[in-house]
């Protein structure tokens, strides 16, 4: 979706008018998921998961923490579903 809009020079909902200018999938960021790059420089580090728990979670946490980012990066969970547990059925 994001390299649709960048082809169509279409700016994403919600994001002041900004609009994808690189998609690179599979990258050698600490979050290697999906980066976008937009039009004003700034990049999303996108971490893709089709749904989250608490290993998972932990998981994306450790890659964002060493992601090196800069003043205009932002770090995206995508997520397909989430699978919500109360604090007794998670382990916590």
């Amino acid at each position: 979706m994001l390299a649709a809009y960048g082809l169509s020079g279409t700016p994403l909902d919600g994001v002041d008018g900004r609009f994808p200018t690189e998609v690179a999938l599979e990258t050698v960021d600490a979050v290697d998921d999906i980066v976008c790059e937009m039009e004003n420089g700034e990049r999303w580090f996108i971490q893709a998961k089709r749904s989250v728990n608490d290993a998972s979670l932990r998981s994306t946490f450790r890659e964002w923490a060493a992601q090196p980012l800069g003043a205009q990066d932002t770090l995206v969970l995508a997520l397909r579903t989430v699978e919500v547990k109360s604090p007794g059925q998670c382990g916590c």
